[in-house]
């Protein structure tokens, strides 16, 4: 548990920092699967404000607008994913993915 309010408004800023990352790798995610992918960042960031000694109310009201402020960025990134074709939007994904750490595109077999 942090020691100071000032302590804990740190660290939930440097996850709201963190949000342009998370939203690159949620948009890359199958939209079936995106649902999956908010509801986890959802609860992670809950859970943070939580660890943090934060009031159950606190806490909620802060994820509510980290969450708004994550799908908004998400629609950004996807909105001009979706309106490319096919081939398109597969190089797209594939050069958007391939700055987010620890992933690996597989093509014929083979890790890029």
């Amino acid at each position: 548990m942090a020691s100071s309010r000032s302590e804990v408004a740190v660290i939930l800023g440097t996850a709201v920092a963190g949000i342009p990352q998370v939203a690159q790798t949620i948009a890359i995610v199958s939209p079936k699967n995106r649902t999956i992918a908010f509801d986890a960042a959802e609860q992670s960031y809950l859970q943070t404000a939580r660890d943090l000694g934060c009031a159950e109310a606190e806490a909620r009201t802060w994820v509510s607008a980290v969450m708004f402020q994550l799908r908004a960025e998400v629609d950004q990134l996807v909105k001009p994913i979706m309106l490319k074709s096919g081939a398109a939007r597969n190089r797209f994904l594939r050069r958007t993915a391939v700055g987010i750490p620890g992933n690996q595109i597989r093509t014929k077999g083979r890790a890029r």
